[in-house]
């Protein structure tokens, strides 16, 4: 007996980092760009196939667009994502390290003939919105599934 093959996901990831405005507009751009350059490091270790497609949205904001079959795969990779900017070397204008609070929303669903890829971003953008401020935490909502939630 054949085994039926798992439906691929597409899932819609949105990241913030509250502290990036102390580093970006408190002295030099350069603090900033270095910092966009160690992100962008960051995100390309854990979102680089073929079907991940991630960009800059603004200042602070990122998106993630992948196809995966796993969500919980999916989950794991924006986890050691978010640990891996967490612990990144950034310092403001006076010198002192910053440690970035990460905050993470994914928007998980089986596309259908409908699905846009606006309307995923603005919900995993709305898992964020939601979030207290500086809660450094990611939100995954798994359409039909319910939301998860991991605190660190």
């Amino acid at each position: 007996m054949r085994q039926s093959a798992k439906k691929l996901r597409l899932h819609a990831i949105s990241i913030t980092l509250d502290n990036f405005r102390l580093v970006n507009t408190g002295g030099s751009t350069a603090l900033g760009d270095d910092c966009l350059i160690q992100i962008a490091d960051v995100i390309r270790n854990y979102f680089c196939r073929a079907t991940d497609i991630a960009i800059r949205m603004g200042d602070d904001e990122f998106a993630i667009i992948c196809i995966e079959d796993d969500d919980q795969r999916v989950h794991d990779r924006a986890q050691a994502l978010q640990r891996d900017m967490r612990s990144l070397q950034v310092k403001d204008f006076s010198g002192h390290q910053r440690e970035l609070s990460v905050n993470i929303g994914i928007y998980s669903v089986t596309p259908e003939k409908h699905t846009t890829i606006e309307d995923m971003m603005q919900k995993a953008g709305e898992l964020i919105f939601n979030m207290p401020t500086n809660s450094d935490q990611i939100i995954h909502n798994q359409a039909g599934d319910g939301i998860h939630s991991l605190h660190h």
